[in-house]
């Protein structure tokens, strides 16, 4: 029965890992990691949504600087998540013209760009992103502690 329902989605991974030079023998196990991390980012995106819709119905009655300080720290963090995307489709061997990495790429270029140029170089470890990150995140808690 599990070969009747796995075999439909190995038989993919299988061919790509042929094309790619590894064992078709290991497809399972990459089937079994996407099946953890599609459930994790299913589990995340649940727990995101059910955050943000019991935020928005708790502000209701919040002023307009309430407001502004939630959206200031909602476009902050998607900028911290598109780094993180970036970062790991690096580490994947994937680069900006790849095409669900190019908006990641888009949104974090105008501040990882310009620390990357000013940055030495630290072998082949690029700590722009990194620095990008705690400099958003600095902002971010700066924000959250300004009265607006």
């Amino acid at each position: 029965m599990v070969h009747r329902v796995a075999g439909p989605l190995l038989s993919p991974i299988e061919q790509r890992l042929r094309r790619a030079g590894g064992n078709p023998v290991d497809a399972p196990l990459w089937l079994f990691g996407v099946v953890i991390v599609l459930g994790l980012l299913a589990i995340s995106l649940v727990g995101w949504l059910g955050g943000s819709i019991a935020l928005v119905t708790a502000m209701q009655g919040a002023g307009i600087a309430a407001w502004i300080r939630l959206v200031l720290d909602s476009v902050i963090w998607l900028i911290m998540t598109a780094i993180i995307i970036r970062v790991i489709g690096s580490w994947l061997g994937l680069g900006r013209h790849t095409g669900w990495l190019r908006p990641a790429f888009l949104l974090t270029d105008w501040i990882v760009a310009p620390i990357a140029r000013r940055l030495p170089p630290l072998g082949m470890i690029d700590l722009s992103p990194f620095v990008a990150y705690l400099a958003l995140l600095l902002l971010r808690t700066l924000i959250a502690g300004l009265a607006l």
